[in-house]
């Protein structure tokens, strides 16, 4: 897949760019395989860049950051999470998953149940939903990914090679095991 892969420890591949390799014609991604710029010139088109690798399920917690660069004409953008059979111009992520802390079929949700939060500049805004183990088509098959269908518009991703605006990160969220670890792959990045 586009980009370079990064493994953190025990075979443990993670998303560490945006795939190159499947993406729409309305796109171009900087070599760095981090920038996106929306190039559509009559924002017809919604676009959705997935990252190169999924999100592994032995991940106890990933994060990467967004940072938009030009919100181009109308400022449609979008980010959250997606699979590899979502079609990449059919769809906006961020919204597909919000839900109530029970689902449809009123399963409670549990312990080992995963949960997406977003953060802007640099403050946790809470949890956006929560994705309950019983949604094994999820397991090692779920990409973060932007959706973009605004002129000119252009973002860039922080998959961890430099310092989150989120601070927590890196001092409440995780433990020191993953912190060191963490480090060790930013500073290879870099």
């Amino acid at each position: 897949m586009g980009g370079t892969t990064s493994t953190l420890f025990n075979g443990l591949v993670l998303p560490n760019a945006w795939n190159t390799d499947d993406k729409s014609q309305f796109v171009s991604i900087y070599s760095s395989g981090l920038k996106v710029n929306y190039t559509d010139p009559k924002d017809y088109n919604i676009i959705v860049i997935r990252a190169n690798n999924p999100i592994p399920s032995q991940c106890g917690l990933f994060y990467f950051e967004i940072e938009i660069i030009n919100e181009g004409k109308n400022g449609m953008i979008g980010l959250g999470y997606c699979t590899k059979q979502n079609n990449i111009t059919d769809f906006m992520p961020g919204r597909k998953y919000v839900e109530d802390k029970e689902n449809k079929e009123n399963k409670s949700w549990g312990n080992d149940d995963k949960m997406i939060f977003y953060t802007k500049n640099g403050i946790n805004l809470g949890i956006a939903c929560y994705l309950p183990n019983h949604l094994y088509g999820l397991k090692n098959n779920l990409y973060p990914c932007i959706g973009l269908r605004s002129q000119d518009a252009s973002i860039e991703a922080n998959f961890g090679r430099k310092k989150f605006k989120y601070l927590t990160m890196t001092n409440d969220d995780i433990d020191d095991a993953w912190a060191i670890e963490a480090y060790k792959l930013v500073e290879v990045g870099k």
